[in-house]
């Protein structure tokens, strides 16, 4: 992994917790995004190449997932 200046190491996962991850990212820049969801939560945005991307846990544990009652 190598790293941009200013990039850290962050881990994180999905909702159900089953799915860990590990990302290397600069958070000097997000992006707030206008739906209600990210709105009503305060949540920021910042994006990644794939080579800096890393699934740590759940492998084979991804399906369908959908927001709310869809």
């Amino acid at each position: 992994m190598s790293a941009s200046e200013g990039a850290q190491t962050y881990t994180g996962g999905c909702h159900c917790g089953r799915v860990r991850y590990q990302v290397m990212a600069d958070l000097s820049r997000v992006i707030s995004c206008s739906c209600s969801h990210c709105q009503k939560r305060g949540l920021l945005l910042a994006f990644t190449t794939p080579d800096q991307f890393f699934l740590t846990a759940g492998q084979s544990e991804f399906s369908d997932y959908q927001l709310n009652k869809k």
